[in-house]
């Protein structure tokens, strides 16, 4: 059974059994469900581990819910470096689309036949100028949901801007020196285009307009609020000017965009630098995170930004790199414990509301269920599980 906390507020997620525990073919990093509503049951899982010559080898596995009701393995491709970072394409009419970055500095792209399952490379780009692992593609975002530009970073201080060329293939538009060492994570700004973030491992966050990409100008601000480094952020897709941040030094940090100066709030995390974080995409309360040696966490921002209410899922026996939440509402399928714990706040309706923090919250008595994948990294171990919670 997993971890959690009996709720302070009725709002606050409630962890289910998890529905699938699975093992993955080598070290598990990344993982991210499919964001078109019509193959929302797939999911990519990115996996690397070390040779005897230290280098490294990864998979690219897809998983996915199936007729029968299980959630299986469905193919398996050698990407034949290891996979740092995943995300699927998010424009349905490109097709099923996805790009990796690895661990020899290179971007792939990939398309996937739903029917047969069958994952074909159709571009390699190799950004880092050396291929022998000395130089490592780390992460990478989409510039916006509109076309296939991206922004990248890599394992020696710099971003590159991607973009596409009249042939449909992706080019390098731009490329900087961006921190002193590594840039473990750079993400777009979901509600201005011409902005990306970057973190890295010297304990900086910046901010880049890539009107002026390359140029000692692009820095729009850098901060050095976080301690050590920066390898998590997201812009929140619901809520203009919300930035979270997450750093080795086990704290996330809530930002209003207008004002990088200080955060608006710290929230401290026991043993667990958080690698990566999720904001939902049609919850605005609601913020996954990788808390590497905690386990995943669920944050609920209901109450109050300053305030958080935290869920454990704590079922991982290593360090937790890759979460994503899945597209849509799910039939809840909660169990006695949750049932009981959910009751103990009696029957609520649209009527009815309740007050937290001088907060008024209205509460439905409509449990919706949220899917979840989490992937940890030496126990080689991708796990399904899901959180209930009542529909504000």
């Amino acid at each position: 059974m997993a971890e959690y906390k009996t709720s302070l507020y009725p709002h606050q997620p409630i962890i289910c059994s998890n529905k699938v525990s699975l093992n993955t073919s080598l070290n598990s990093n990344t993982v991210e469900w499919c964001p078109i509503d019509s193959q929302s049951n797939l999911l990519l899982c990115g996996t690397y581990s070390l040779d005897t010559g230290f280098n490294r080898y990864g998979n690219l596995e897809l998983y996915g819910w199936v007729t029968n009701g299980s959630f299986a393995l469905l193919n398996r491709h050698d990407e034949g470096a290891g996979v740092l970072d995943l995300k699927w394409l998010p424009l349905s009419f490109f097709g099923n689309i996805f790009y990796v970055v690895n661990s020899i500095g290179q971007l792939n792209v990939y398309s996937i036949d739903c029917a047969l399952f069958e994952i074909k490379k159709i571009q390699c780009l190799q950004v880092c100028d050396k291929s022998d692992g000395s130089e490592l593609c780390l992460s990478f975002d989409w510039v916006s949901n509109e076309d296939r530009s991206i922004i990248l970073s890599d394992s020696v201080g710099r971003l590159a801007f991607m973009d596409c060329c009249d042939t449909g293939e992706l080019v390098c538009k731009s490329q900087w020196k961006a921190h002193d060492y590594e840039v473990w994570i750079t993400s777009r700004d979901n509600w201005n285009k011409d902005v990306v973030f970057s973190g890295g491992d010297d304990n900086k966050l910046r901010g880049w307009d890539l009107r002026l990409a390359g140029s000692a100008s692009g820095c729009v601000f850098t901060s050095s609020r976080h301690v050590t480094g920066v390898c998590a952020i997201q812009s929140h897709p619901l809520r203009e000017h919300l930035l979270a941040t997450g750093s080795f030094d086990e704290t996330l940090l809530i930002w209003d965009t207008r004002d990088m100066s200080k955060p608006l709030n710290r929230v401290q995390i026991e043993d667990g630098g958080i690698w990566r974080l999720k904001w939902h995409h049609s919850d605005p309360n609601l913020l996954l995170a990788a808390c590497t040696r905690a386990g995943a966490a669920v944050f609920d921002f209901t109450v109050s930004l300053s305030m958080p209410s935290v869920t454990w899922y704590r079922e991982h026996q290593s360090l937790v790199y890759g979460v994503d939440w899945r597209r849509g509402e799910y039939k809840s399928e909660s169990n006695s414990d949750v049932d009981q714990m959910l009751n103990q706040f009696g029957d609520m309706s649209m009527d009815t509301a309740a007050t937290h923090g001088g907060n008024a919250i209205q509460y439905s008595s409509d449990v919706v269920n949220y899917q979840i994948a989490s992937c940890s990294f030496y126990d080689r171990s991708l796990h399904i599980w899901s959180i209930d919670r009542y529909r504000i």
